[in-house]
Order: C-alpha cells, then sequence, then structure tokens
C-alpha cells in the first residue's frame, strides 16, 4: 500500500493497549490533521483526519484495496477487535488530506 509521508506522532502502538474511541475523540480535541495507519497480519489500512474529523480510509487485505468513507467503519471495527495489531499516527498538511482524500473517496 502506498503509504504517504508525514511527521511520526506515535509510532507502533499496540492495538491490545489503545481505546481506538478515546484516542479519535482525543484527536477531535486537537483538532489533528493527518492520517490512523493500522497493521495486521494480511491487513493494511489507514484512515484521514482534517481537523479531528475523519474524512476517508482505505484498507488492503491480501492485495485486494477498498476504500471510501464506508471503508472507515470497518477499519475503525477491526481495530476495536483486533488485539495483535499497531497503530501508528501521522500528521500532515490540509492540502495533503485534501489530495488523498479525494483520491480515496472512491472505492479503487
Amino acid at each position: 500500500m502506498l503509504i504517504p509521508k508525514g511527521t511520526a506522532v506515535w509510532v507502533n502502538l499496540q492495538t491490545s493497549f489503545i481505546d481506538v474511541d478515546q484516542l479519535l475523540f482525543y484527536l477531535k480535541r486537537q483538532e489533528f490533521t493527518g492520517y490512523v495507519h493500522s497493521l495486521y497480519r494480511g491487513m493494511d489500512s489507514l484512515f484521514f483526519l482534517n481537523e479531528g474529523d475523519v474524512v476517508s480510509g482505505i484498507r488492503e487485505i491480501k492485495g485486494e484495496k477498498t476504500s471510501g468513507q464506508q471503508e472507515v467503519i470497518k477499519i475503525l471495527d477491526d481495530i476495536r477487535n483486533e488485539k495483535n495489531g499497531l497503530l501508528s499516527i501521522f500528521r500532515l498538511s490540509e492540502a495533503a488530506i485534501s489530495l488523498f482524500t479525494s483520491v480515496y473517496s472512491y472505492n479503487v
């Protein structure tokens, strides 16, 4: 999967220790602009945030990519249910988020 470069905020957080809903609440309060990358055995995904609002996502499972707003729901469910994964959070510019949101707003 093509992963955008960004400034690392947190890297390789174990999903078994992360409450994704609290993480999203924190990022919303911080008006965070960037993305959250999740990595599991056989699955790679990320979702984009603009000023704390989740705007789009992309998920790759065994080479098959899907993207768009609906994928965010699946990605968040995966994070909530999968306890053997890693999360990394990266800051990006608003211009970069706009570009990636445009590209990944539709199913690829």
